[in-house]
């Protein structure tokens, strides 16, 4: 076991009343549950009332998942209804820890 856990932050950039948004945050939170990771929070950032952030990181459209981990930054656009590649980027960020 590794003295220091990993912590994986995810961040959706998207719209409130999105249905493109909306759909990202239910495959998201399912992928998350069904890893057993429903624990880990998934932080929504408001284009349209934080549009200073959303240009500093660099998102252009919505909806954007943001995944930090450590020194890894994997960015997904779209409603993430090919939820593979982010189950693939949430289980190697596990089996780091």
């Amino acid at each position: 076991m590794h003295a220091q856990e990993t912590t994986i932050r995810l961040s959706l950039y998207g719209s409130e009343g999105s249905r493109t948004t909306l759909r990202a945050w239910t495959n998201i939170t399912q992928v998350l549950e069904a890893l057993g990771m429903d624990a880990v929070p998934v932080e929504f950032v408001d284009v349209l009332h934080h549009p200073e952030r959303t240009f500093d990181d660099g998102v252009l459209v919505t909806p954007t998942l943001i995944v930090l981990s450590e020194d890894k930054r994997h960015v997904l656009v779209g409603t993430v209804e090919d939820t593979s590649i982010l189950r693939e980027i949430l289980a190697v960020q596990v089996m780091e820890q």
